[in-house]
């Protein structure tokens, strides 16, 4: 579950980012640029890139529920805000599977002998 937020915060912070770069990908007359992924690219910029990565990396690890992750969620917020993206949080409550009967990891005692004998 920690790789699924860690892996959502991120596309979060890209996803930002993209939306900071595409902001005026039209020119003033309200004309598409000519050639809008050439505009993308040409907002991209690797030291912002960097210092957007390193900011998330001062929440350390941000496992679901503790306030490193909700201090990461806000800064991310904040993150999107600046770049005059709209933000909305959407609430859940995570309800883990019950665990298996027996306790155990695994298939557990199946009765059938491994191998690959007869």
């Amino acid at each position: 579950m920690r790789s699924y937020v860690a892996g959502f915060q991120t596309c979060c912070v890209v996803a930002g980012i993209l939306c900071y770069a595409a902001a005026p990908a039209f020119t003033q007359s309200g004309q598409p640029a000519t050639d809008p992924a050439q505009t993308l690219v040409d907002r991209l910029d690797l030291e912002k890139y960097k210092a957007t990565v390193k900011g998330l990396t001062q929440f350390g690890d941000r496992r679901q529920g503790t306030d490193r992750n909700r201090a990461a969620v806000d800064w991310i917020e904040a993150q999107l805000k600046s770049y005059g993206c709209p933000t909305e949080r959407i609430k859940y409550v995570y309800n883990p599977p019950p665990p298996a009967p027996g306790g155990g990891r695994g298939r557990g005692n199946t009765n059938v002998a491994a191998g690959g004998g007869l």
